[in-house]
């Protein structure tokens, strides 16, 4: 077993991203507080500025931590400022309130950019991010995943939404996340389906406002069932609009336009150009 022990008193590669919104902040890639290592074997040089550790490694820096089979650090010289790390085989790092997983992971200080492939997830704050890819970007503020799913959790009235594709791309810089592919949304008691979905936040990233979706758009809440081309659900004033051949039906009971406004506290229904099935219990 060789342990390193390297004093790399640096400057902060990239600061953390805000809390709000789709994406965890990236991790600092700080090696300010110094950095601890201990691995099976150890190459490279520090004045070359490339490390290779491999073989249970472990690798602490202040209140981040890095586990993996391999880990490659690139390093700025002179200063020594980190600048890129990649991390391979059962990847596990914890920074702050966060935990990242995955089969691989980089880094990249310089970019601002972090990309985890293979069961990758990260989570924490009430955040979670989960995919076979993930990409974030500290500077743009952007997250995008592969076959996964994302979880923004409930503030105050308004519950946790968690979003389902294959293909997630998410800005918070302008609150939206655009989702594509076997796409399914759920808040509360609420089912969406649809083949394109976009969601809107509000300008902290921390209320989901707005989901608009088009394509084989379903809707399940509760004993509620509708469907139509498109749905626009308004979670701030509670409303759901069905547009193009909408049907919503509860019980025996059915209701087809070429709209359906439903206010869904209130339970108040307007229908343009429609027709109504009522069956009593």
């Amino acid at each position: 077993m060789i342990a390193a022990l390297l004093l790399i008193l640096a400057a902060t590669a990239a600061p953390a991203a805000a809390s709000g919104g789709w994406a965890p902040s990236p991790p600092p890639l700080t090696l300010a507080a110094g950095l601890d290592a201990t691995a099976d074997r150890l190459e490279g040089e520090l004045a070359g500025g490339r490390l290779t550790f491999t073989g249970h490694v472990e690798i602490t820096s202040g209140a981040q931590r890095l586990r993996a089979a391999r880990v490659d650090l690139t390093l700025e010289t002179p200063g020594h400022t980190l600048r890129r790390v990649v991390a391979k085989g059962a990847v596990q790092l914890i920074y702050g309130p966060y935990t990242a997983t995955a089969e691989a992971a980089d880094f990249d200080g310089a970019s601002g950019r972090s990309t985890l492939t293979g069961k990758a997830k990260v989570w924490g704050a009430g955040r979670e991010v989960a995919g076979e890819r993930i990409d974030l970007d500290t500077r743009r503020r952007t997250v995008a995943v592969v076959a996964g799913h994302l979880l923004v959790p409930a503030e105050g009235a308004n519950p946790a939404v968690r979003v389902v594709a294959d293909t997630i791309e998410a800005d918070d810089l302008r609150g939206v996340a655009h989702l594509r592919g076997k796409v399914e949304v759920v808040s509360g008691t609420r089912h969406l389906w649809g083949d394109d979905i976009t969601v809107h936040t509000n300008a902290n990233g921390t209320t989901v406002q707005r989901i608009d979706a088009v394509g084989g758009v379903r809707v399940v809440d509760g004993g509620r069932r509708g469907a139509a081309k498109e749905a626009h659900y308004d979670l701030l004033r509670h409303h759901l609009t069905l547009t193009g051949q909408a049907r919503l039906a509860e019980g025996g009971n059915e209701i087809r336009g070429d709209a359906i406004h439903l206010d869904l506290q209130t339970r108040q229904v307007r229908v343009e150009r429609g027709t109504i099935r009522y069956r009593p219990e």
